[in-house]
């Protein structure tokens, strides 16, 4: 059981800082970058498929932007989070004391 080093407390939790950012940070990358792309394949999509008509194209255009900018930001969101537990074990306080308020690493 980890304890507070200033008060000597067992009312402590983990923080995950780094963690919450590079999450952040990756998802909304993920998701502009996934946005990007469907973005850059509804330019060659009237010409592979122009059968469906122009409520069939919009509505593909539609359903592909969703679907990248979704799996674009879960997957920037994961690597982000895996980034940000780096940062939490080498950088950043990894505990919070709820007593006395003192961020430490044992």
């Amino acid at each position: 059981m980890t304890t507070c080093p200033n008060c000597k407390s067992d009312c402590v939790q983990l923080r995950h800082k780094g963690r919450k950012a590079a999450s952040t940070v990756g998802g909304l990358a993920g998701a502009v970058g996934g946005i990007a792309s469907a973005m850059s394949g509804l330019q060659s999509g009237p010409s592979y498929g122009p059968n469906g008509g122009t409520l069939g194209a919009m509505l593909g255009a539609l359903a592909g932007v969703l679907v990248g900018g979704i799996v674009g930001g879960g997957v920037g969101s994961a690597l982000g989070g895996k980034a940000g537990d780096a940062l939490d074990e080498g950088l950043f306080d990894q505990y919070e004391c709820t007593s006395c308020g003192r961020t430490f690493t044992p």
